[in-house]
């Protein structure tokens, strides 16, 4: 449950932080960026916990 709250998470911390990085200027746009890439890291990370612990549960190594 926790794997699936955490995508989602990044999912969405992706997206502002891609909306930050595109409408703005300076520093701040890199910033958004940097916060996007901490969002897909986080999404992508939490759904590979998530497939290990459904392979887990089955019993088949990943």
């Amino acid at each position: 449950m926790l794997s699936i709250v955490l995508a989602t998470v990044g999912v969405f911390t992706f997206l502002i932080g891609f909306l930050v990085g595109t409408f703005s200027i300076g520093m701040s746009s890199i910033v958004g960026f940097v916060i996007a890439i901490v969002g897909l890291a986080l999404a992508v990370g939490s759904y590979s916990r998530y497939l290990d612990i459904q392979a887990a549960k089955r019993g088949r190594p990943r």
